[in-house]
């Protein structure tokens, strides 16, 4: 049901993130760890939370949607697509004009504070660039790029709090999702996200479903609603593989076992000895017990600097984990206390510089 704590829980638990992410959008995991330490990002840098982008165009979505309601659009009906693409194009204004814009079509575009540019995206920039001299804007049917990054789902969470416990039929809020995205990204992979968040969030806030049941009936309504387009089934096997990894509770077997699948890529070679099966792996107290077949014994790498990779590729992406703080191996129901010159007797802390 329509709630108000859940309107402000998602808008500001998403600014939250994304402050707490701002800085280090751009940075390796390995020195994101070796700046914060090994329990990441806990804190706002600057001493207050900085946001992106990303927020300021969600907040430009939310006023885009207030601008297509009737008593606000001056009885003009153009689709909500069309609000959207004019609060967005006051967004770019925010971002390559000075303040105060001329004729802005919201009054968010009014906030001083809002003239800030906060790492936008080229995409954004130049789709909203292109609108702004031509008034074209992108469309599902009229596709303007070939862009599939982020930029086009990370402002359509408003889409699912706006059309919350109203008429306007889902899979027409999920359509709209879509179409928001599509104003700036034109590739498929760019617009169905926008489409699967809309119904995600309008799922748990309209019909206080679980974070899982609500995906799981997005991917199914996707399904229903984008039948003909040709990377949805991509999209869809990414979504079942991330939603394998939230349900597996056994976090450090996934982890390891990830690690001796080792890389899709033909030309990489996995660190990790070939033929190695895990057999345990069990935390106790902060340490993280691993038995694994003989074959990572008897297969060793000849090198030094190959026994070092096998050991911090499992141990610096087990320790990633907030709960482990080190590594303990045995081979077979033996403990492994050496490997090569690696003393294993009092287990292994991470090292991300080894990987680095």
């Amino acid at each position: 049901m329509r709630s108000p704590d859940k309107f402000r829980g998602c808008l500001i638990g998403g600014a939250a993130g994304d402050a707490l992410g701002y800085t280090i959008e751009f940075m390796a995991e390995e020195s994101i760890f070796g700046i914060y330490g090994p329990k990441g990002i806990t804190r706002y840098d600057y001493g207050r939370g900085l946001v992106s982008d990303d927020t300021q165009m969600t907040l430009f979505t939310a006023a885009g949607l207030l601008l297509g309601t009737p008593e606000y659009s001056c009885g003009i009906f153009e689709g909500y697509p069309y609000f959207l693409a004019q609060a967005y194009r006051d967004w770019y204004g925010t971002q390559s004009s000075g303040y105060p814009l001329k004729h802005p079509a919201v009054r968010l575009a009014e906030l001083p504070e809002l003239f800030s540019r906060r790492a936008p995206g080229n995409t954004c920039l130049g789709s909203l660039a292109y609108y702004a001299a031509h008034d074209e804007f992108g469309s599902i049917e009229n596709r303007i790029n070939h862009s599939k990054g982020c930029g086009g789902v990370m402002r359509t969470a408003p889409i699912g709090l706006y059309f919350c416990d109203s008429p306007f039929p889902i899979e027409e809020s999920d359509r709209l999702g879509a179409e928001a995205a599509a104003i700036t990204h034109g590739h498929s992979l760019g617009f169905l996200p926008g489409a699967l968040q809309a119904h995600i969030i309008r799922r748990i806030v309209e019909d206080d479903a679980s974070i899982r049941d609500a995906v799981k009936d997005a991917m199914a309504a996707l399904k229903e609603e984008y039948p003909s387009i040709f990377h949805l089934p991509h999209m869809l096997r990414r979504m079942e593989k991330a939603l394998s990894l939230a349900e597996d509770t056994d976090l450090e077997r996934c982890v390891i076992e990830e690690l001796l699948r080792g890389p899709n890529d033909e030309t990489l070679r996995s660190a990790v000895p070939e033929g190695v099966r895990l057999l345990s792996v069990e935390v106790q107290n902060g340490r993280c017990f691993v038995e694994l077949s003989s074959e990572f014994y008897v297969n060793q790498p000849d090198t030094a600097r190959g026994r070092r990779l096998a050991l911090f590729s499992l141990v610096d992406s087990l320790t990633a984990l907030s709960e482990v703080e080190a590594v303990s191996f045995s081979v077979e129901g033996t403990p492994l206390l050496r490997y090569g010159v690696f003393d294993l007797s009092h287990g292994l802390r991470r090292a991300e510089q080894v990987i680095g």
